[in-house]
Parts: structure tokens; sequence; C-alpha cells
């Protein structure tokens, strides 16, 4: 699990929810396990999650990590250990008063920075007045990275990175949702409300510089995703199980 936000899956990241006070929801449907797969590959990886009785994320378990969450006033730590309980990096994001983060920060072991896979060993966050984030900065040495989220609906719809700000655009990326499907695994669903709010729909298409990916899903009685089939150019590349509290 390379990060907090990551082991939320890329796809499944794309906010939900729009609501002013972010305190944590406990009226939605909480995730309990999920299961990646992918064609001709045998190997199944497995998250589990699990929450307080304020909906909140505790502790997440996958093939080779754990990741327990601390709450403590304005500040929220995710320290990640390998499956040997052996220390690997601390998460600190330092929160508003509407129970946003604004700030983070990432060390390993000793102490030092430590700079994530697509991510800053610091970063700060920006959102507009219905919780959802606008901009990230981000600080990586003294490379610093910007990116900016555009909205419509309550569905983001275009995300543009930024790299040593101002910069050219280095990438831009565009969603497209089912607007009669609501969400069920965005943020929320996971027990976490401090990073923003939530796209209100379920992702149909999102395109950026490496292609065009296509998302199908299955759902159960409840009208909850249970399953996510996302294709490349026609073929199917990744499978994504959900299961629910």
């Amino acid at each position: 699990m390379k990060t907090l936000t990551s082991c939320l899956l890329v796809i499944s990241i794309i906010f939900c929810s729009c609501k002013k006070n972010h305190d944590p929801v406990i009226n939605v449907p909480l995730i309990s396990r999920t299961i990646n797969s992918f064609p001709n590959d045998p190997e199944r990886d497995t998250s589990l999650f699990n929450y307080d009785n304020q909906g909140r994320n505790t502790d997440i378990t996958t093939n080779t990590q754990h990741t327990v969450m601390e709450y403590n006033g304005s500040t929220v730590t995710s320290k990640t250990y390998y499956v040997d309980n052996v220390l690997e990096y601390v998460e600190t994001y330092t929160l508003n008063v509407q129970n946003l983060a604004v700030s983070y920060a990432c060390t390993d072991a000793s102490g030092s920075n430590y700079s994530l896979a697509g991510m800053g060993d610091h970063e700060k966050y920006f959102y507009n007045d219905q919780g959802q984030r606008t901009k990230t900065i981000s600080y990586n040495g003294l490379q610093v990275d910007t990116t900016l989220d555009f909205y419509e609906n309550n569905n983001l719809t275009m995300v543009v990175l930024h790299v040593h700000n101002p910069g050219t655009p280095q990438d831009t990326s565009n969603y497209e949702y089912y607007t009669d499907q609501l969400n069920t695994i965005g943020q929320q669903n996971y027990g976490i409300t401090f990073l923003g709010s939530s796209s209100k729909n379920l992702m149909k298409i999102m395109t950026d510089q490496m292609g065009t990916y296509k998302m199908a899903y299955e759902f159960d009685s409840q009208n909850r995703v249970t399953k996510q089939t996302i294709s490349e150019n026609g073929v199917n590349t990744a499978y994504i199980e959900y299961q629910y509290k």
C-alpha cells in the first residue's frame, strides 16, 4: 500500500457526497473488504478495513502491509507497517476547523522526509465551499508540483498537473460519469472524510496521457457496487470486488 489515498484505489477515490461539515459519516455503507484481480493472473490482492463507532477508518490490512489510523483533535496520523510489524512510514494530516486536511507530511521510520509514489513528502490542500479539494501543492525536495481539480454537478471532471509550479500542464486527466448511479465506493465509504468530498456519481470513463479506461459495475439489492470492471480499448484489464459491513 503506497499511501493511504492510493490504498483506496485510484479509481475509487473520485470524490463523493457534498457536506460542509466533514465530521465522520456513519449512515453510509462502509466497505469492509476489497479484492483486486487481473485477467490470467491467479493472485488476488485483498484489503481489509475496520472502523470505530464514529465510522472512521481505524486500520487497513493488505497482503503486504498494515496501516493504523490515529485521531487526535486536529491531527490524523497514519502509520504503515510491513507484515512483520516493522514500521515503514508515517503520514500526518493537519485538519482545519471543518475537519478537512490542509497539510500533509510523510516520514520514514527514522523520521526523515519520505516521498511516496506520486506524492510529495509535504503537501498542502485547498477546498471550495462544498468541501471538494480544488488544489494540491506537493513539495519533494526542490521540486514543487501543483494539481488543480475541476468539478461539474458535484463530480470531479478534470485534473491538471503542473510540474515546478506554475509550469506548463504536465498531464491532464478527464472523467465522465454514470449520472443515474450514486457512488458507493468513494472515500466516505472507507471512513475517510478528512480528504475532501467525493464525486456524487460513479465514474464511467477516465482519459489521461496513458489512454482511455472504461468502468462497468455490478450491484447488490441495495444498489451498492459489488464489482468493478476496468477495461482499456475493449479489453478487461482489472477487477475490483467490494464487500460491506
